[in-house]
């Protein structure tokens, strides 16, 4: 990186430019490529593509990169309150992006929106191809866009594994195979031993684990994390983030996580993005955005 503080290209990450989804088909599956959790999404033996994160290691900054997912122009206002102010981003497929800024910046307004719990107002979230705003919320699941709940939500009067079986009935066709499903799943979470334990005996941490165990089950192709981390203490959260980045890595899913957390978001993310008062102040790699001034003023205030 050069000397200087640069303006980031929504268009571009780390240097690499982002072009439309619609512009890089699919070609059939090369050898040396396995099949993630969802059989419909092949993911490659070392890695699940060659991302722009290689392309910035091998020297290759003019390769084009696909965008999965672009927020383009996003604004919503609930009455005199205009919590989203034409926010744009893209995400690359298998990135992980981390939202910060304090409370009330317009965060879980943006993932609301993106996932169409609360539509905007003007704006396009573009999936792959497709203009997401007005598909409603279970529409735009099925089509691999899942979100957790801001504050943890599981079945408390259910056990662990059927709070899981109950998401892996949408991808299966018989209960048997959803409850198998489901055991696979919590193994992959490290809570298999907890299967016949009824939710609400849990603890925050498994809790939180669940909520994202049931998440993925959905096989989304980008889950949206809604500061899963909260209340955890550190070695909750480290262990956390290692299973994070495990379903980053092995089954490809791309990450939009919001946490409040900055040192478990500079451990798990490729690039960070910083909202306050529903716009956004700073995007870029996770050392350079917390250091920007806009970014330390909206945490600390200025005076």
């Amino acid at each position: 990186m050069g000397p200087g503080p640069r303006r980031p290209d929504p268009h571009s990450v780390r240097g690499v430019r982002v072009g439309p989804a619609h512009r890089q088909p699919r070609g059939p599956r090369p050898a040396g490529v396995r099949r993630a959790a969802d059989p419909a999404r092949a993911v490659p033996a070392a890695r699940h593509r060659r991302t722009v994160l290689d392309c910035v290691a091998e020297g290759d900054r003019e390769e084009t990169v696909s965008a999965i997912l672009r927020v383009q122009d996003l604004s919503q206002r609930f009455g005199g309150l205009h919590a989203l102010k034409d926010v744009s981003f893209d995400i690359i497929d298998g990135e992980i992006l981390g939202i910060i800024g304090p409370n009330g910046a317009g965060k879980s307004t943006l993932f609301n929106a993106i996932v169409g719990v609360v539509p905007p107002i003007s704006g396009h979230v573009w999936f792959k191809d497709e203009d997401l705003v007005g598909v409603p919320p279970h529409e735009v699941m099925a089509k691999g866009v899942a979100k957790t709940s801001q504050s943890v939500q599981v079945f408390d009067e259910m056990s662990v594994l059927d709070n899981v079986a109950v998401a892996a009935l949408l991808k299966n066709d018989s209960i048997k195979s959803a409850r198998e499903a489901a055991r696979g799943e919590l193994e992959f979470w490290g809570l298999q031993s907890f299967a016949d334990v009824i939710a609400q005996d849990l603890t925050l941490a498994q809790r939180s684990t669940l909520e994202l165990a049931r998440a993925m089950m959905l096989h989304p192709a980008v889950l949206l994390v809604d500061e899963v981390m909260a209340g955890l203490n550190e070695v909750e959260v480290d262990q956390m983030l290692d299973r994070m980045m495990q379903a980053n890595r092995e089954r490809g899913v791309t990450l939009i996580v919001i946490e409040h957390n900055m040192r478990a978001l500079m451990r798990i993310s490729h690039r960070i993005l910083a909202l306050d008062y529903g716009a956004v102040i700073a995007l870029g790699e996770p050392a350079e955005v917390s250091k920007n001034q806009r970014v330390v003023d909206a945490y600390l205030g200025v005076e």
